[in-house]
């Protein structure tokens, strides 16, 4: 059984990865400021240079892509820059798959996820 497990995570983690090598060719090709693609192991930003920045799933949770992408975007509306949006938007979904059912993650639960993360007092 975790051999399955093993090979369907390399499966996925490879898919990813051609994934975001194919969206940083169509992102040299068009005129976008950056591009974003999450999965279950978090968020790949594609910069302007063709490169790629991957943030990880925060307390190795996995991540959902609504969640990520509606925290993503409150966070940009609040002038982030978007490795920090992303970064705030993989604790965000960390706190929401954590729950059954449908969920959300509250200002304070993000706060005090951040605070455990980074070792802060809370």
């Amino acid at each position: 059984m975790k051999e399955k497990a093993a090979m369907l995570l390399f499966i996925m983690l490879c898919a990813t990865h051609l994934f975001a090598q194919n969206a940083a060719y169509q992102r040299s090709q068009a005129d976008f400021r950056s591009a974003v693609i999450t999965d279950i192991t978090g968020t790949v930003e594609i910069k302007k240079s063709g490169g790629l920045n991957f943030i990880p799933a925060k307390n190795g949770d996995l991540i959902t892509g609504d969640t990520v992408i509606s925290t993503m975007t409150l966070a940009l509306a609040a002038k982030a820059d978007l490795p920090t949006a992303a970064e705030i938007a993989n604790f965000a979904a960390g706190i929401v798959v954590a729950k059954i059912g449908t969920a959300t993650a509250s200002p304070q639960e993000l706060k005090d996820a951040v605070k455990e993360f980074y070792g802060m007092q809370k």
